[in-house]
């Protein structure tokens, strides 16, 4: 037993006090920062204490609802009757047909209509109630996407328009909601907001109805927000209620009416803020937005903008059953101006005369923006190593680097302070490429889609220089590519024709 003792055994006189206070230590660490008593027993759990207020929430779940929604029927006799325009509010427009087309021409507008609408070439030409002042703030003069759309969209029409960014598409659709929205109100006899403004992202959202908020309380108009940053029981109890203008997500708005807590019936306008967005960013676009389209009334005044007239838009579009009066303000859209670029084709190069070959571009052009289009992520850092060594500021856009990197790469090449933006196929979406001057597509082994949307997303500012390696290891890929800048015009260009001779030669 003594020695038993001696070695730490259950006896007081075979523990030391060193031993005791670590037991004691051990004890606290394991209990709390109170600790416990050593002469209780160590407990490695603390227990649970819970208040005698709370009472634990049943788990609520939540159905999933289909994201293709059968085409809902209206009769159209049991419904309250829209106002057919709101052409009060514009004052006196331009209406020679003579003026309006000289207008188009000048602003290099494109249309489908032969009979063109009015437009709004100065402020004094509108009659615009007083609270809209703060809204336009030093605006003089309307710009060219406004001047068009306002008096289509108070005129009862159906619009499609694309124009780039700055161009003033939030207030060409934001100014005659809020016209509508007030006109309706005091019309409104049944539930559901009289205008819909449908985006993707839930910041635009918060902006939107930032924007509106002081119009909207000078008028009495309630201002229903709904995206995913708003609790579900919350955003259902306010989409039942009472609503003049409803701000949404385009998931969110497909979810409800899907569950059929949000009535469309007394919706006289329908806005979707950036249709080429939507479509880029959901994977189901091709099932979500046709359901959602398909559940407003046959009046309802549908106002799609988009900064692009990529053909999955035109092709949406398309399969709506509605008129559209079509405005498309530039040349960049959709179809490149291959007159401003410069294509140099390289055909089969070793990975030596690639490199030497990105150089010589980096350097050519010093003190201008680019951007190079890789294939995998790998080989994106092996080229910023490169444009690194010609003394460039240089950004990465991989899943490598990670969301904040690929940020804040993003935001320095916006701000200038990286003259080149390094960019992986499976990024080309994330990447901000207007204003380009130069690109370099540095392997093309990827698919002929990723190609086209990043050439698509190139707004050249002045002669922009795109060297392509084609490589042609897929024999099937160059001929693709080739194809395309054919039926593109790409012109002047002698290695062009030597690589179609070697194309067809294989």
């Amino acid at each position: 037993m003594d020695i038993l003792k001696g070695l730490g055994g259950k006896g007081k006189r075979g523990r030391s006090k060193k031993t005791e206070k670590s037991d004691v230590d051990r004890s606290r660490s394991m209990s709390g920062s109170g600790g416990a008593h050593p002469n209780k027993p160590i407990n490695n759990f603390r227990p649970v204490v819970q208040r005698r207020d709370f009472t634990p929430k049943q788990k609520r779940v939540i159905p999933d609802v289909p994201s293709v929604l059968e085409p809902k029927s209206f009769d159209l006799s049991t419904l309250p009757q829209f106002t057919q325009n709101y052409t009060e509010y514009l004052g006196n427009p331009i209406t020679d047909q003579t003026l309006i087309n000289t207008f188009y021409t000048e602003n290099n507008v494109t249309t489908n209509v032969t009979q063109k609408s009015p437009v709004v070439l100065s402020m004094d030409q509108t009659n615009f109630p007083e609270e809209c002042n703060p809204l336009l703030v030093g605006v003089k003069q309307p710009l060219p996407l406004q001047s068009i759309c306002w008096p289509l969209l108070l005129s009862a029409k159906n619009v499609f328009a694309t124009s780039d960014i700055n161009s003033g598409r939030l207030y060409s659709y934001l100014i005659p909601s809020l016209l509508i929205a007030k006109k309706c109100h005091a019309e409104k006899t049944g539930p559901g907001p009289s205008v819909m403004i449908v985006t993707h992202r839930y910041n635009m959202v918060d902006d939107i109805a930032a924007k509106i908020t002081d119009f909207c309380a000078q008028n009495e108009l309630k201002v229903l927000k709904i995206t995913g940053k708003i609790a579900f029981d919350d955003s259902i109890a306010a989409a039942q209620g009472d609503s003049d203008i409803c701000v949404c997500t385009v998931i969110r708005l497909l979810d409800f009416l899907g569950r059929k807590v949000l009535s469309t019936d007394n919706c006289r306008l329908l806005v979707c803020s950036d249709l080429a967005e939507s479509i880029e960013l959901d994977k189901e676009w091709d099932k979500r937005l046709p359901s959602i389209f398909g559940q407003f009334r046959p009046d309802t005044i549908f106002s799609l903008f988009s900064s692009t007239t990529a053909q999955k838009c035109v092709d949406l579009v398309g399969k709506i059953n509605r008129e559209f009066v079509t405005v498309k303000i530039g040349d960049q859209f959709g179809e490149i101006d291959f007159t401003k670029i410069t294509m140099r084709l390289h055909s089969g190069m070793s990975p030596q005369a690639k490199e030497k070959q990105l150089v010589k571009v980096i350097k050519n052009n010093l003190g201008k923006r680019g951007v190079v289009f890789v294939s995998t992520a790998e080989e994106a850092e092996s080229v910023c190593e490169k444009i690194n060594f010609c003394g460039v500021g240089v950004g990465c856009l991989t899943d490598i680097r990670g969301k904040k990197y690929v940020l804040a790469s993003i935001n320095a090449f916006k701000n200038r302070k990286y003259e080149v933006l390094v960019v992986a196929y499976s990024h080309v979406k994330n990447a901000d490429l207007r204003l380009v001057d130069f690109a370099v597509f540095y392997e093309l082994s990827a698919s002929f889609e990723f190609f086209k949307h990043a050439i698509n997303k190139i707004s050249l500012s002045y002669g922009c220089v795109v060297d392509i390696d084609f490589g042609f290891e897929d024999y099937e890929l160059g001929k693709e590519m080739l194809k395309f800048c054919v039926e593109n015009n790409v012109e002047g260009q002698a290695e062009l024709k030597k690589l179609v001779k070697k194309v067809k030669d294989k």
